[in-house]
Parts: C-alpha cells; sequence; structure tokens
C-alpha cells in the first residue's frame, strides 16, 4: 500500500497569485466588516473565488468589476483601493496565460 507523499517543491502561477490577490481583499474586507454594502462585497467576493469562477476568468472580471464599483461608492473605497489594484494585475496575468 502507498501513501500520498507532498510534493517537493511548490510552482508558484498566475493563479496562485491570483488567489493570494483575492485572500488579502477578502481578509480586509472581513476585519473590516460590518459597514454600508460589505454584505454584498462579500457576497460577490465569494462569488468571484468560487471554483466555478475560477473556471471562468472571463466572469471573473466581471465579478471584478462589480466589486470595484461597490467598493468604490462605499465609505472604506480608500482602504480596498490597493488590494483591488493587485487583484486586477493578477486577474490580467492570469487571463492572459490561460485565456480563459
Amino acid at each position: 500500500m502507498s501513501f500520498y507523499t507532498e510534493q517537493p517543491g511548490y510552482e508558484e502561477t498566475s493563479l496562485s497569485e491570483l488567489q493570494g490577490a483575492w485572500d488579502n481583499f477578502k481578509c480586509n474586507l472581513l476585519s473590516l466588516h460590518p459597514f454600508d454594502e460589505s454584505n454584498r462585497l462579500l457576497f460577490h467576493t465569494y462569488e468571484a473565488i468560487s471554483w466555478e469562477t475560477v473556471r471562468d476568468l472571463l466572469k471573473m472580471k466581471d465579478l471584478y468589476l462589480l466589486i470595484r464599483n461597490i467598493a468604490s461608492k462605499s465609505e472604506m473605497a480608500e482602504l480596498f483601493k490597493e488590494d483591488l489594484d493587485a487583484i486586477k494585475g493578477c486577474l490580467d496575468d492570469a487571463i492572459e496565460e490561460y485565456g480563459r
């Protein structure tokens, strides 16, 4: 009987960078919650990082734009700018690398 062994190395890809950028945004959002529109932002963030959306990066891009628009109108807009810019850069890289 063989046991599963962990791979010795970790290859960082544009998708892992994208996941990290979304995680940073989500942690920042959760630390500031509750505020006006935070529930909507959380809902759409969880949708954006779901398995179905990761398989369709163009859908993720649409969700990103929606999240950015909601965040920009919130009282916490300035606190999310850096995280959202990071997501945009990683998302563009992932779309370039994987297409959809």
